[in-house]
């Protein structure tokens, strides 16, 4: 089974909202897409470049979960999931469609806003990252982020008293 990829997004989530923007040519309207969402795209293509390596594309069908580090509250858990996962296409896996299931979660973190995402085969999570959100949300307690430690270098849920 192959190793889930996980790619660290830095800067501002993108919403779906903010990823297009209306402007009129000729008298009609078009929708292009936004200055942020090119920003956002180069972003996460670097991202997924540095993690992927020189690993081969995924293939088969796969699973996602997005965590979006917003610097304020407000923005819905999926809004920045179709962006990202587009983002992502011909890098980490040649089309989106073979993503079968697909989780978010929104956080806020002022100092440091980005995305984390973790990809992997389907029904076959890894233990640490991705697992221990399932552990946070099935347990009793309130999901609690804990960021950049030591031992997995990434930011994962548990659970708090």
């Amino acid at each position: 089974m192959t190793e889930p990829v996980r790619i660290t997004i830095p800067g501002k989530p993108l919403s779906v909202n903010a990823a297009k923007r209306a402007v009129i040519v000729r008298g009609r309207s078009m929708s292009l897409k936004s200055r942020e969402a090119r920003d956002f795209e180069a972003r996460a293509q670097l991202a997924a470049r540095k993690a992927m390596g020189r690993r081969p594309m995924l293939t088969g069908d796969l699973e996602i979960r997005v965590v979006a580090f917003w610097s304020r509250r407000g923005a819905d858990s999926d809004a920045c999931l179709k962006p990202t996962r587009d983002a992502l296409e011909g890098i980490v896996y040649a089309k989106d469609s073979i993503i079968r299931s697909d989780h978010t979660d929104r956080q806020v973190d002022p100092e440091n806003p980005r995305v984390e995402v973790c990809i992997y085969a389907y029904g076959h999570p890894p233990r640490d990252l991705c697992n221990a959100w399932e552990d946070a949300h099935e347990g009793t307690g309130t999901p609690r982020l804990l960021a950049d430690l030591p031992h997995a270098g990434r930011a994962y849920l548990e659970c708090e008293p």
